[in-house]
C-alpha cells in the first residue's frame, strides 16, 4: 500500500512543445523524408535519410533559426 506504479508516457505531438516533425512521402523515391511544421502543415525540407531529417528537425525544436519569427513562408513547399 502507498505505492504508486510510474508509468512511461509516449510522447506525441499533441503533448509534445516541438514545432517540426519528421514524416514519410511515398511520392518521392530520392527525397522520402520531409520535415514537417507542426502548426501549418508545411514541408520544410525534403531529405535522403531519417537520420538527417530528425537532425534537422531536432535542431530547429532547440534552437530556431528565424527566432521567435519562425521560418518565413517562401522557404516552406
Amino acid at each position: 500500500m502507498g505505492k504508486t506504479r510510474k508509468t512511461n508516457n509516449m510522447r506525441n505531438f499533441k503533448t509534445s512543445k516541438s514545432n517540426f516533425y519528421v514524416s514519410k512521402d511515398n511520392k518521392d523515391v530520392e527525397r522520402p523524408f520531409t520535415v514537417v511544421e507542426y502548426a501549418s502543415r508545411k514541408v520544410i525540407i525534403r531529405c535522403e535519410t531519417r537520420d538527417i531529417a530528425e537532425g534537422i528537425a531536432r535542431f530547429q525544436n532547440k534552437t530556431p533559426t528565424f527566432g521567435y519569427n519562425g521560418i518565413p513562408e517562401f522557404l516552406k513547399e
